[in-house]
């Protein structure tokens, strides 16, 4: 999509419910497309995404505790989630957005009076597939707690463990295993300069291995990069640079980085200059003030300023 937003085949991007600029990688190229795009409308809860700065119109969402719905975790476990707040200001709920606009537009289909009923519509949609969660609604969901899915059948109580009966989703109900054509690693090397390894994944999870055996867990997405860092103000400031999310940086002395998911916070011996300096893996220069930091702040979330729908 974003290729295809940068090359001019797409000329307008709705985007909701996520913040590319962030979520995705090479973030360089999604700002040329974010930028060439002609029309472009983030549907957002905060008025600090990065990706807000690019919007032609933005619509006030709702946050989860201000909208009724349902999640569903990495275990494949339904949780209901009840509405417990009002939304602030303009703000509504993505269905309400997406059903609202639909209408205007003509098409058919899009009268419902509640998430629950989308659910149900969605619950029947899956029948006889994979996910099957056809004997599951709102009722249950509030009365006997989450399910894990599939639940496919009348009083079924959900799937704790997939694959039991070892058949598997594949034309042979066989698993399939893929073996890697090399085992070698192809990330850049440490050397005498670049001692130390930053390694991450896309759980906002980054492990710094500080010599001698001294590793340090931050909340921070770099997506999945790693690459080589001079020191521990580099490493620092790496994180900085990557996360753009509100982060303070210490002068004062530290014997390890630290960080929390909470309040994104980080601290490490650092040089008395001005600006802290850091190479990222293509071996380009970058810098961030010391003491420098951004903070967060929830918007009032009112369309008045950006044309909504009214």
């Amino acid at each position: 999509m974003f290729d295809a937003l940068e090359s001019g085949k797409l000329k307008a991007v709705w985007i909701a419910c996520t913040n590319p600029l962030v979520s995705l990688p090479n973030s360089h190229q999604i700002e040329k497309a974010m930028a060439n795009a002609k029309f472009v409308v983030v549907q957002e809860i905060s008025h600090k995404s990065d990706t807000v700065k690019y919007a032609d119109l933005v619509l006030p969402a709702a946050a989860w505790l201000e909208k009724e719905g349902t999640m569903t975790n990495s275990e494949r476990r339904i949780s209901y989630l009840p509405k417990e707040i009002e939304a602030p200001g303009e703000a509504r709920p993505d269905v309400e957005i997406f059903c609202d606009f639909a209408q205007r537009m003509g098409f058919r289909g899009f009268s419902y009076n509640s998430a629950e009923e989308i659910y149900d519509e969605y619950a029947s949609m899956t029948k006889g597939t994979n996910i099957d969660v056809s004997f599951l609604n709102y009722d249950r969901l509030k009365n006997e707690g989450t399910f894990q899915w599939p639940v496919n059948e009348y009083r079924h109580s959900g799937t704790p463990r997939l694959f039991e009966d070892k058949k598997f989703y594949t034309p042979s109900q066989k698993a399939i295993f893929n073996v890697p054509s090399t085992i070698e690693n192809t990330s850049v090397k440490t050397n005498q300069d670049y001692p130390l390894i930053l390694t991450t994944d896309d759980l906002e999870n980054v492990l710094i291995v500080v010599p001698p055996q001294r590793a340090v867990m931050c909340s921070v997405d770099l997506h999945r990069t790693s690459f080589p860092l001079k020191s521990r103000a580099m490493a620092q400031t790496a994180l900085a640079l990557a996360s753009r999310s509100a982060l303070w940086i210490s002068s004062a002395p530290t014997s390890r980085l630290r960080a929390s998911k909470g309040a994104r916070t980080a601290g490490s011996a650092m040089s008395s200059k001005s600006a802290l300096w850091a190479r990222d893996r293509h071996r380009r220069c970058i810098s961030m003030p010391q003491n420098a930091h951004a903070s967060r702040q929830m918007p009032a979330r009112t369309a008045s300023q950006a044309g909504v729908l009214s």
